[in-house]
């Protein structure tokens, strides 16, 4: 039993390690695009960056970073980390800021209309 969990320990990280490879490799020769990708796509606002965007491009990033570190403190346990409730309050907080940053001006565009 033992044997089948560090074979499976292995194959897990051979796949990870070339998913890592296949992704990085395509970054870095354009076929995934990222042009644009931190600018805003509102009408008449062409190559402004979104400060949305970049926050929660910044809050994924840490929040991977923190979660990664916690797996790797766990790895000799063989066991994945509970995810901790700081954390998932992290990324809720930040998914909502750009949610909201996304629908207030639809939100505003609407209500000018009726208005008037």
């Amino acid at each position: 039993m033992a044997t089948l969990r560090v074979v499976a320990t292995y194959e897990i990280t051979i796949i990870l390690a070339l998913l890592l490879v296949i992704v990085v490799g395509k970054l870095l020769n354009g076929e995934i695009v990222t042009d644009g990708l931190l600018h805003t796509k509102l009408p008449g606002s062409e190559h402004q960056i979104s400060p949305a965007r970049v926050q929660l491009l910044v809050m994924t990033l840490a929040g991977a970073w923190e979660y990664v570190t916690l797996v790797l403190k766990d790895y000799p346990l063989h066991k994945m980390p509970e995810m901790p409730n700081s954390l998932m309050a992290v990324f809720a907080g930040s998914h909502a800021v750009y949610l909201g940053s996304k629908t207030l001006p639809i939100l505003l565009t609407k209500l000018r209309s009726v208005i008037r």
